[in-house]
């Protein structure tokens, strides 16, 4: 049996936790999930690609979420909120491994609360999904793939970031937890001159902005100031926009 002073500790600890809003990019499905659960979401991270020609952009998302109750009461309403979700793949039953359908991978993970008698306990449960378009061998070169909007960001970053004839905002992310929330965005240039251009950009906004440079040089540096914190790295590999890389890539992290 379950002690009484036992279980109104658990639950008042999962009363007193910390939630996040939700990015408005999310879809609709999993802004919903959480009061569909009576979930408190903890951490949710979204990130979303350009893409040039047919298919799904790339897309990556991360939701951590806190439920309250019976084991199995909690996977029977876990299991309702994938049906709704109707991922690729999804056997109608709660998956035990990483679901894998053609270009899309999703995972759903529990973690249970320790406790030291039977009932009613707090479950931490992680959904991820990510749809990785593969670019074709013979694709053609990026040259103007379409540029997405930043308005998650404070308005001297959006104009510093903003299109140009040889700059593409190419990628957008947002990471939320109760600690601090990171926005970024990877800049695509056409040619160096431009990426130079752009970093002298980044660099006078951030002074207008009331920053101070702590460290680094050229892609790579570290600014902060009253208001957060920006970060210049440059980035490499396939981004999977469905067209060839052939010019450098900057990521411009902020963290207010």
């Amino acid at each position: 049996m379950t002690d009484n002073k036992e279980l109104e500790q658990r639950k008042a600890q999962f009363e007193a936790r910390s939630e996040v809003s939700l990015p408005d990019s999310l879809p609709k499905g999993l802004k919903a999930l959480p009061k569909k659960l009576q979930a408190k979401v903890t951490r949710v991270v979204d990130e979303n690609r350009a893409r040039v020609g047919k298919g799904d952009p790339w897309r990556e998302i991360l939701m951590e979420i806190r439920l309250f109750g019976e084991d199995d009461a909690v996977d029977a309403a876990l299991l309702d909120g994938l049906k709704d979700l109707a991922w690729p793949g999804f056997s109608g039953a709660l998956p035990e491994a990483p679901v894998k359908e053609g270009e899309v991978t999703w995972d759903l993970q529990r973690f249970r609360l320790k406790a030291k008698t039977p009932g009613a306990r707090e479950t931490r449960a992680v959904l991820t999904f990510k749809r990785e378009p593969q670019t074709p061998k013979n694709a053609r070169k990026c040259k103007k793939p379409i540029s997405l909007e930043f308005k998650i960001a404070p308005e001297w970053l959006q104009k510093a970031t903003a299109q140009t004839s040889t700059r593409r905002r190419v990628a957008v992310r947002e990471e939320i937890s109760a600690e601090e929330r990171k926005i970024s965005c990877l800049l695509f240039f056409q040619i160096g001159e431009s990426h130079d251009e752009g970093v002298g950009r980044l660099m006078q906004a951030a002074r207008d902005a009331g920053l101070s440079k702590v460290s680094g040089e050229g892609p790579r540096q570290l600014w902060k100031g009253p208001s957060g914190t920006l970060r210049l790295e440059p980035s490499k590999g396939d981004l999977g926009l469905g067209c060839s890389i052939q010019g450098p890539v900057l990521q411009v992290e902020w963290i207010p």
